[in-house]
């Protein structure tokens, strides 16, 4: 999965520097979101989907929450006495559920028509419910900020617009909590940052028809680095397509499929050796970390004068193949908001 993402990510940033050369030299106007409408706006949890005019500044705010509960090994549930040494499993601690919530502030800037550039900033909380062997619970909690990206957004056409990316590890790497096994290192999944620098790219394609719209993105992952514990987290893809029916330029509501894959873990943190060497939890092991899933999303969007808009979303995982015992997700739920400033 690394070369296929590395290719997107290649493809992506040759591809979309050709094209916005070429509109440039054509002296082609791509449509800027406020002519379009509220067309203009993929569904709330597609990121970097449109340009904005010339000089113009927009704030954003997402806040996500995702709720994981129950584990999975390939497409079959696992009951936690097939984890737990207390019954056939093989380990002495079982995740039981994690929740995530992440706030992402994002501020984007268009200095020409031909160019849109993107920050965005996230903070991310995790909690996570386990279980021994023994019967005994305990809950651990991580909330730090996330890793930062800068982008660029590129037109391509009229209808689509390319994104390249890279992400900074400003997240925290040394997260620790108290367990029954005393103040440990809180597994990967816990950690708010990846600690490596990180390329993406993405092609978002939308159109109209009176009054419904639809559109598609690809984009992928790429992490170029062990961070300095001599690990790096799985590269990762993603194609989605939605469609939507608008009201006016006011309000839409859309439905949107969304497959994701995800690489296992490359290398191992030494100070998880320990206990990965005593089988202690799955969510240690380095190699339990792949995955691919399908999911189903709504969303309502409402916009009003100069693009500014609120809308919100809701995921649900209908199919997961994971190399586990892993987490499976169960339902994502995206609220966010964005405000325009005309130049």
């Amino acid at each position: 999965m690394f070369q296929i993402a590395k290719v997107v990510v290649l493809g992506v940033a040759l591809f979309g520097a050709h094209a916005s050369g070429s509109a440039a030299h054509q002296g082609s106007h791509p449509t800027s979101q406020h002519h379009q409408g509220s067309h203009a706006h993929a569904p709330i949890g597609v990121t970097g989907d449109h340009l904005l005019s010339n000089g113009e500044w927009m704030l954003s705010y997402r806040r996500m929450d995702m709720t994981m509960a129950g584990n999975r090994d390939g497409t079959r549930s696992m009951d936690l006495e097939e984890i737990l040494r207390s019954g056939s499993g093989r380990y002495s601690v079982a995740p039981v559920r994690m929740q995530m919530a992440m706030h992402m502030v994002g501020l984007m800037y268009a200095p020409s028509k031909r160019a849109t550039f993107m920050m965005m900033v996230p903070w991310v909380k995790n909690r996570m419910d386990l279980v021994t062997h023994m019967g005994e619970t305990f809950t651990t909690g991580s909330s730090d900020l996330g890793d930062l990206k800068i982008s660029v957004l590129l037109p391509l056409n009229e209808y689509t617009v390319t994104n390249v990316g890279f992400t900074f590890p400003s997240g925290g790497l040394n997260h620790r909590d108290v367990t029954p096994m005393g103040r440990t290192v809180l597994p990967y999944a816990m950690q708010t940052g990846s600690g490596s620098y990180a390329l993406s790219g993405a092609v978002t394609h939308k159109r109209r028809s009176g009054q419904r719209s639809w559109g598609g993105q690809a984009s992928a992952i790429v992490r170029t680095n062990d961070n300095r514990e001599n690990y790096r987290l799985g590269n990762q893809l993603q194609a989605t397509a939605w469609i939507a029916r608008e009201f006016g330029d006011i309000a839409s509501l859309s439905i949107r499929g969304i497959y994701r894959a995800w690489g296992a873990i490359d290398g191992e943190d030494p100070r998880y050796t320990l206990a990965l060497a005593n089988n202690l939890m799955p969510t240690v092991d380095p190699r339990l970390r792949s995955g691919r899933s399908l999911g189903i999303a709504v969303g309502g969007s409402f916009r009003w004068t100069n693009g500014h808009r609120i809308a919100v979303e809701f995921t649900r995982s209908v199919w997961q193949d994971l190399e586990g015992p892993q987490l499976e997700t169960d339902w994502v739920l995206q609220v966010g908001g964005q405000l325009v400033f005309p130049n």
